[in-house]
């Protein structure tokens, strides 16, 4: 996912300790963050795009995981 109008893109490589509502928790033992989802995944033309702590995240490349419209998998290349 990439900030909207971001020059930098910052990054947290930590587990995910719970879900609380919409929001998630991330950390390590007593280091925890709080990221508050105020507009929950969703598609607008196509492309994935969330809220999370007042900034607009676009998701800018497709899992492996993921299918495309026609349910066929999707390949993920870089």
């Amino acid at each position: 996912m990439n900030r909207a109008g971001a020059t930098t893109t910052p990054s947290i490589n930590a587990p995910l300790r719970r879900f609380e509502g919409d929001h998630f928790v991330v950390g390590i033992a007593y280091l925890l963050t709080t990221f508050e989802v105020s507009t929950p995944p969703h598609q607008e033309a196509g492309t994935w795009k969330m809220v999370v702590d007042g900034v607009e995240l676009t998701r800018t490349h497709q899992s492996p995981l993921q299918r495309n419209r026609n349910g066929v998998p999707a390949r993920h290349s870089e």
